[in-house]
């Protein structure tokens, strides 16, 4: 009960923006699963280093929206639902554009969303289906107002999942 009164009274001032990223460190996100994805694909960053522009696209954020996202990508004959969610996804975009190369310099190859710490790659899959991690993201960002889920305590705010265990036990000398 405390915890929801901290959440309205934050909400009363404000529910964030899609410049603040939070990075949710946990078990990865279960990118397969539809209903989640259905919910959470548009909140995750993407990092424009990493990744070319939308075919056709001027900037990045082809819809114009404010945002980069993978809704960016929808009308991009390049990419599709390559993990068979039914959802463009991050994770689809990561199996597209991954080239090997380090492209904004900063130490991390291909981390076009998020960073899997457990096995020092770019895609922070929940390959155990654990769970926790996607749940984690939808609780700190999840969409507010769309009639589906339950809206994050920053439902404005875009995601960073970065794999750093396969549970709830994490050994922090990982990360």
């Amino acid at each position: 009960k405390e915890t929801r009164k901290s959440v309205d009274r934050a909400w009363s001032m404000t529910t964030g923006r899609p410049e603040v990223v939070a990075a949710v460190l946990d078990s990865g996100v279960k990118w397969h699963d539809r209903e989640a994805m259905a919910e959470l694909s548009r909140k995750f960053r993407l990092n424009p280093g990493e990744i070319p522009p939308p075919l056709g696209a001027a900037a990045w954020d082809a819809d114009g929206n404010g945002v980069f996202n993978a809704d960016d990508y929808a009308g991009d004959p390049r990419v599709c639902d390559l993990n068979g969610n039914a959802t463009l996804d991050p994770q689809d975009l990561i199996r597209r554009f991954s080239e090997g190369t380090d492209g904004d310099g900063n130490g991390y190859v291909d981390d076009i969303c998020g960073w899997d710490l457990l096995e020092d790659d770019n895609d922070p899959w929940d390959e155990l289906d654990h769970g926790d991690g996607t749940a984690e993201c939808a609780w700190s960002a999840g969409d507010a107002d769309n009639g589906a889920g339950v809206p994050g305590t920053c439902p404005d705010a875009m995601l960073l999942p970065v794999r750093v265990g396969g549970s709830f036990i994490v050994d922090a000398n990982r990360f």
